[in-house]
């Protein structure tokens, strides 16, 4: 971003924006942006599990009780679908079930609950994707990226159910952006000491 005023029509004439003015513009439309990502994703948040991912979701719903009963190893996720006795599950890291699970403390055991948990990783990640695009490019195109990004079908879809991948999607982008800023910081220090 430059820091040279920019021209604008205004009441006839022209004014020109201030890069503080430019900020201000940018940062109201990310959070238009990301308002509306959340509105998306939030709508019938409470409907029961019958997605095309239903049957996924209900693991996580089971893994999730399971936390939520007593079996607090986040390392062991446990399913009742498998008989009596420990029903341990090779799955993935189970953040969003055992975030649920502790939410359960709170709301009660409800599936807008798990679904919730995704919304709030899927809204991060169209967060997360929106530096890591300001980072690499510049403010115009992340304003641009993550907007599509937050009324893609396809990611409404998945952020808005009780299934791990808006948390991992979402740890990724960010670990992915931090990952540039170091390496940018790093090139900076190697050209100064140059």
């Amino acid at each position: 971003m430059t820091d040279e005023p920019c021209k604008s029509p205004l009441r006839g004439g022209t004014a020109e924006l201030t890069p503080k003015q430019r900020s201000l513009i940018n940062r109201g439309l990310l959070l238009f942006i990301m308002f509306g990502a959340a509105l998306l994703r939030l709508y019938h948040i409470d409907q029961p599990f019958i997605d095309v991912v239903g049957w996924r979701e209900a693991d996580y719903a089971i893994i999730a009780d399971n936390f939520f009963q007593g079996h607090r190893n986040i390392f062991l996720p446990e399913v009742s679908w498998n008989g009596p006795g420990q029903n341990y599950v090779g799955y993935e890291f189970q953040l969003t079930t055992y975030l649920a699970a502790l939410l359960y403390h709170l709301f009660g055991e409800a599936d807008w609950v798990g679904r919730g948990v995704s919304v709030v990783f899927g809204v991060w990640g169209v967060f997360a994707f929106y530096n890591l695009v300001r980072r690499a490019f510049d403010e115009l195109r992340a304003l641009v990226s993550c907007a599509v990004l937050a009324v893609m079908p396809g990611a409404v879809f998945v952020d808005r159910s009780f299934i791990p991948d808006p948390v991992m999607v979402a740890l990724v982008v960010t670990t992915g952006c931090f990952s540039l800023m170091c390496k940018m910081d790093e090139q900076s220090t190697w050209a100064g000491l140059s």
